[in-house]
């Protein structure tokens, strides 16, 4: 599937979603949409793209979160 240069598909998560099946999700929608994937999680915006793995991301929100930055991005590219 080619990748959508100038979409982005904002996403809302289910309340008490685990970070890792948050990003689990949003990968594999990222994959069949081909598109940016963004969701809000505790203040971190993620983005996915196609071929993220989801892993990586959920890494790099714990990353994101404990960031002194006021605005916070996980991703993984």
């Amino acid at each position: 599937m080619k990748h959508l240069r100038s979409v982005t598909l904002k996403v809302e998560l289910m309340a008490g979603t685990d970070i890792r099946d948050a990003c689990c999700d949003i990968c594999e929608l990222a994959n069949r949409m081909g598109c940016l994937i963004e969701a809000n999680f505790n203040g971190v915006r993620l983005w996915a793209v196609e071929g993220n793995n989801p892993l990586k991301l959920a890494e790099a929100f714990e990353k994101a979160l404990s960031s002194k930055s006021d605005y916070k991005i996980a991703k993984t590219w």
